[in-house]
């Protein structure tokens, strides 16, 4: 919607229902924009960095909104599957598509890294188990 000039917004407003996703308004001081943002989906491109306590993504798609938030999980790979394990710890929530680990675990350890997106919308997932459910840790905000 255009106008020649604004003050102020909407005090309410009436938007259907979306079935996945929210709406976000955007007031510009001669148009109103309204854009429907999905609630972040699952990362991909999970990999390591240069080093071993690095890890790195693929960004979420433009219609996840402008500034994500990763949320990046470490967990034992002896406490297989995941989810509510004593070894899993959040290590970071960040903006990057990319974290260090700054923990010292000790040599032969085995770990994993899972990455979720979370928007304004709500929160993504870790991914799924092979037997089709989602991983379920809830060591990050």
């Amino acid at each position: 919607m255009t106008y020649a000039s604004s003050s102020g917004a909407f005090t309410t407003s009436s938007l259907p229902p979306l079935a996945q996703g929210c709406w976000r308004t955007f007031y510009n001081p001669t148009a109103l924009v309204l854009e429907v943002w999905t609630v972040a989906p699952e990362v991909t491109g999970l990999k390591p960095g240069a080093t071993k306590s690095q890890v790195s993504w693929n960004a979420l798609p433009s219609s996840a909104g402008p500034t994500p938030t990763y949320d990046v999980m470490r967990g034992s790979l002896a406490e297989f599957p995941v989810g509510g394990k004593p070894a899993e710890t959040c290590v970071a929530s960040t903006t990057a598509t990319s974290a260090t680990d700054g923990a010292a675990l000790p040599l032969g350890t085995g770990v994993y890294y899972l990455v979720r997106g979370t928007n304004v919308c709500g929160v993504g997932g870790y991914g799924t188990r092979s037997n089709g459910t989602p991983r379920t840790p809830s060591v990050c905000p």
